[in-house]
């Protein structure tokens, strides 16, 4: 019902029956969107029609599905290709970028993902 009623109201709601694996393609694109491109002081677009910037986007994807698919969730190289494409099409500016330019103190999520991997190994 609530998802009709905000449907109804301009605001698009999906309903996954797997909230795991849509909660693993937000940390895909946050640890891309956000923190590699804060990190790079680029929007999403500039940073991945850079040929390293893509290619440096395509390993961390891998990295998030390879730790995904040790936890058990259905991750996919494919669904990693559609997150890069989704990102590939945003010319928004991270507020991590800002922060890194306003010299803010950061707290990185690929850290948090390095420290989940060591823990499955």
């Amino acid at each position: 019902e609530i998802a009709a009623l905000l449907n109804r109201c301009g605001i698009p709601v999906e309903i996954s029956r797997d909230a795991e694996l849509v909660i693993w393609e937000k940390v895909m694109m946050n640890c891309i969107g956000s923190s590699m491109a804060g990190l790079l002081r680029m929007s999403t677009k500039s940073m991945l029609s850079c040929e390293s910037g893509f290619a440096i986007a395509r390993a961390v994807a891998d990295e998030v599905v390879a730790v995904a698919q040790r936890k058990g969730v259905g991750l996919t190289p494919e669904m990693a290709d559609d997150v890069i494409s989704r990102l590939s099409r945003n010319d928004l500016q991270a507020s991590l970028g800002k922060d890194v330019l306003n010299c803010k103190q950061l707290v990185v999520l690929e850290g948090a993902l390095s420290q989940l991997e060591e823990r499955l190994k």
